[in-house]
């Protein structure tokens, strides 16, 4: 069963059903070799190589203040922000993911704020925010 927000997620979190066999703990295999715990060994030149071959690099730049070259977003890729308190972090994201429904990118934010705060914010964006779904991640009122 795949995540229901496809290559666009920008947050995933996948449970093994409680499992705690060691198979399913990849930090207590770390002995073994790296096909055992499912990692992926590829030796720097080759990395370099497939660099230069446009066939690998299919790395989609999401706009960030109008910039796309420079952009720290990437399309299906999972992003952290992090600052210090009271920065505005929540409201630069939210501003910019607003933008990215016009692309068709469907946006995932787990978010530690109260469900009221964000009403009050997307009642202030103008752009459509259909796109954007919010996981309330302390799951309680304040």
């Amino acid at each position: 069963m795949g995540c229901p927000y496809g290559h666009q997620t920008m947050v995933s979190i996948r449970y093994l059903g409680g499992r705690r066999r060691s198979e399913f703990n990849l930090t207590s295999l770390y002995k073994k070799e790296l096909t055992q715990v499912r990692l992926q060994k590829v030796n720097g030149e080759e990395l370099k190589r497939q660099a230069s071959d446009d066939s690998y690099n299919n790395i989609e730049h999401l706009p960030f203040l109008g910039r796309i070259d420079e952009s720290p977003f990437l399309r299906g890729w999972s992003h952290i922000v992090v600052a210090y308190t009271k920065t505005g972090k929540t409201e630069l994201v939210t501003r910019v993911a607003s933008e990215w429904g016009q692309l068709g990118v469907g946006v995932l934010y787990i978010s530690e704020e109260h469900q009221g705060i964000w009403r009050e914010r997307m009642s202030r964006i103008k752009e459509p925010v259909g796109h954007i779904d919010v996981v309330f991640a302390l799951g309680g009122n304040p």
